[in-house]
């Protein structure tokens, strides 16, 4: 479950050199539970004082449940924590609620201690040269990430490319060796000898 916020302000109060920056909540564990807001500082980007704030597990459940004006004032009283109390409120806030979309219900994979590059290769492994998976869920070096995700769709789909390309090779060899070179095309007799087999009427 994840909820992401993004804030924009009249102005830039958080160090601009910094990429990501968060708060570790209370009871936080190796398993990313607790009340934890991690920030994106788009500002190292794009200059447009924009930060995103990421609540993930239960925290995210919890909030997704409040109203738009009681998460902000959640994550403003955080950042006053850290940046003191006079910085200026957000001049626009928009949030994506991936806790109760169907389509989505969550907001990117998870993985726990103790596992590895070889369960990514796990997931990704095609179905029979036939069903191909891609997503940030499927990369060890950039899972969690849009880029990530986009590296493996190109991945998957030149993989399919190429697996339906051999597949109409063989097909029209196949086709080929069972009808001759013509590909059957030639207008074949019609035959009026009754089959043995065939009871009368013949169907």
């Amino acid at each position: 479950a994840t909820i992401k916020m993004g804030l924009r302000f009249p102005s830039t109060f958080w160090p601009t050199e910094e990429q990501f920056f968060g708060k570790i909540g209370l009871n936080y564990s190796l398993y990313g539970d607790g009340s934890h807001i991690e920030f994106i500082n788009f500002d190292h980007y794009r200059k447009n004082h924009v930060l995103v704030a990421e609540m993930e597990g239960d925290f995210a459940r919890e909030l997704s449940a409040l109203p738009q004006a009681n998460r902000t004032a959640l994550v403003m009283a955080e950042l006053r924590r850290m940046f003191g109390a006079d910085i200026p409120d957000p001049v626009a806030v928009r949030s994506a609620d991936y806790v109760d979309n169907p389509y989505v219900v969550c907001g990117f994979s998870f993985w726990p201690p103790f596992s590895s590059g070889d369960d990514n290769e796990d997931v990704k492994r095609p179905l029979q040269d036939r069903l191909y998976f891609a997503g940030e869920h499927t990369t060890a070096d950039y899972y969690g990430n849009l880029h990530g995700a986009w590296a493996e769709g190109q991945i998957a789909g030149n993989a399919a490319a190429a697996a339906l390309q051999k597949s109409r090779g063989l097909l029209g060899r196949l086709r080929q060796w069972v009808m001759g070179p013509s590909g059957g095309r030639q207008k074949a007799k019609r035959s009026h000898h009754k089959p043995a087999w065939c009871p009368s009427p013949c169907q």
